[in-house]
Order: structure tokens, then C-alpha cells, then sequence
């Protein structure tokens, strides 16, 4: 049920890490419907060869190294949406159990606060979403938390380190 487009950016994104030496490229197989392996492949595919093409864990370690062009710029709790930048990621802390991640759009075709994401879930599972465009769902939370009580920091890829 993905998009062509989709296919076609996962397996071009698979390509590109692998010839940027990437140890973690995006799964080439067919788990569109996973968080990591959506904002891996759009990451890997637009602005950073090098990144991680799965597991919140990795990408969340890999963007914790400081020469890896990408900054903290905030956390969930206190975000505020006029700061971010498309393309700017949410991914749960370390130690969270049910990792997630998404990445902000921001405007969208006149709809504001607008995110992409998708979830992990096996064929005919009502929780599994493929890649999607959805109202930024901390925007009704009172403690930065979404419907699952996760909290989230915020990274914004800054540039390689050479330009770092």
C-alpha cells in the first residue's frame, strides 16, 4: 500500500548510504510502516547520506555526536512551534520504552503545525500507519507528551562538521 514515490525514496535512500559506507543504510526489504525507516530514508535521501536508515536508538546515538551535523535544539516540554524548522526530527529520549519518531513540516497545503510519521505494525495491524501527513500531535498537551505519555527532543541537522 506505499506510495511509488515512497518506494522509489527508500530504495534510493538505501543506495546512497550504502555508497556514503553507512553500516545502518534503511531496511531495503518492505517495512514501510516503521518510524525510523520513514524519517531514515527521507533524512538519508535530502541532507544527511550518513544517517542512520533505522532504530531510534541508532539515529538517536549517531545525532548525539557532536561531528555529525546535528544539534539538540529542545525537548517537548517547552517547544514551541514557531521555532522549528521543517525537516527538524522528534525522537523519544534514551530509555523509552516504544520508541518513536517523527519529523516536523510545519505549513503544509495551508494546514499548519503539520508532521510526518508513520508506526510500525505487520499487515492488517490498525496501529501499523504507513508514511502519513498529521497534525502535530503534542499541540493539545499540556506536559509536551503524546497520547502514549512519550516525551520527545527535538534535533536539527546544522551541517557536516566541516561546516560545523
Amino acid at each position: 500500500m506505499a506510495s511509488e514515490n515512497y518506494k522509489k525514496l527508500k530504495k534510493d535512500a538505501y543506495e546512497i548510504a550504502k555508497k556514503a559506507g553507512s553500516e545502518l543504510p534503511p531496511w531495503p526489504d518492505e517495512s514501510y510502516a516503521n518510524c525510523s525507516a520513514f524519517t531514515g530514508a527521507v533524512v538519508i535521501a535530502t541532507i544527511d547520506p550518513e544517517f542512520p536508515g533505522n532504530l531510534v536508538r541508532d539515529q538517536r546515538e549517531y545525532m548525539s555526536d557532536p561531528f555529525s551535523g546535528w544539534r539538540k535544539v529542545g525537548d517537548s516540554s517547552d517547544y514551541r512551534q514557531e521555532d522549528l524548522l521543517p525537516g527538524d526530527l522528534f525522537l523519544t529520549p534514551k530509555g523509552t520504552r516504544l520508541a518513536h519518531t517523527w519529523m516536523w513540516i510545519g505549513e503544509h497545503d495551508g494546514v499548519e503545525n503539520v508532521v510526518a510519521q508513520a508506526a510500525y505494525g505487520s499487515e492488517g495491524n490498525s496501529g501499523a500507519r504507513l508514511p502519513s501527513l498529521q497534525i502535530d500531535p503534542l499541540q493539545n498537551s499540556d506536559d509536551g507528551t503524546d497520547g502514549m505519555g512519550r516525551s520527545y527532543e527535538i534535533w536539527r541537522y546544522v551541517g557536516n562538521a566541516a561546516s560545523v
